[in-house]
Formats: C-alpha cells, sequence, structure tokens
C-alpha cells in the first residue's frame, strides 16, 4: 500500500517538472531541474517504480488497476519528454509535447488515486476521503 502513495507522490513531483518544464518555453531562465524534488524524476526511475509495483501486486491482495489504463505508447512518450527535460534537451520538445505529458501524468495519478480509495475500503480502513471530501 506505501508504494501506492510512493507512486502517487512521484507523479504529483513529475506534474511538478512539467509544469516547470511548460514555464520554462515562456521564460527561458527557468530550468526545471534547478529546483529541488523529493523524487528522481527520470524515466529509469518511472521504469523501476512501475516494475517494482507490479512485482509486489503480483504476490500481495492488493487492488490495483492503474497500470491497466498505461498505454505502452503513453508511457514511452512520458519516459522520452523526462529525458529530454532532464537532458535539457529543449529543441526535442516543444511545449505541446510537454503539456501532453502533463495530460498522461494526470491519467496515471488519477488512476493511482482510485486505487488507494478502493485498497482502503477492501481492507476496512477508515474512509478518510470520504470524511475530507477527497475524490
Amino acid at each position: 500500500m506505501n508504494l501506492l502513495y510512493d507512486l502517487r507522490d512521484w507523479f504529483y513531483e513529475c506534474d511538478r517538472l512539467l509544469f516547470l518544464a511548460e514555464v520554462h518555453y515562456h521564460k527561458e531562465d527557468v530550468v526545471p531541474y534547478e529546483h529541488r524534488f523529493s523524487h528522481e524524476l527520470t524515466s529509469n526511475y518511472l521504469e523501476c517504480i512501475i516494475s517494482e509495483f507490479r512485482e509486489i501486486s503480483k504476490k500481495s491482495e492488493y487492488c490495483a488497476g492503474f497500470d491497466a489504463c498505461m498505454c505502452q505508447e503513453e508511457l514511452s512518450f512520458l519516459k522520452r519528454i523526462l529525458d529530454h527535460i532532464s537532458s535539457n534537451e529543449w529543441d526535442k520538445m516543444d511545449i505541446d509535447d510537454v503539456l501532453k505529458a502533463q495530460d498522461i501524468v494526470h491519467v496515471f495519478a488519477d488512476a493511482v488515486n482510485a486505487d488507494i480509495r478502493e485498497n482502503c475500503e477492501l481492507r476496512g480502513y477508515p474512509h478518510i476521503y470520504n470524511a475530507c471530501k477527497i475524490k
């Protein structure tokens, strides 16, 4: 279950990185990787955390459906954009690519959130999401 929270946090941080990349196209002195992040925001790390999650979910009772929404094409696109940003290869992408990557991250993050809520309900954990009106 903690890995789901870690994955959600990673997607939130990735969204912040992509936002800074979007800002870079309007103001070039904004360089995303000059900012501090809580996670390693690389394509390799994304692949590792998804692989680790898949292995754990095979061995446990976790209900995990977020990776079902992961089209390999979208995942490859997101990883490519992360690689371009980390390498400062701004000429290999444009703002539309960054916006598309943000949309992909939002879909994945929403799916992870849904898995967290479902696992909490299956395990009988308190309905904090309902009490706090978190959607």
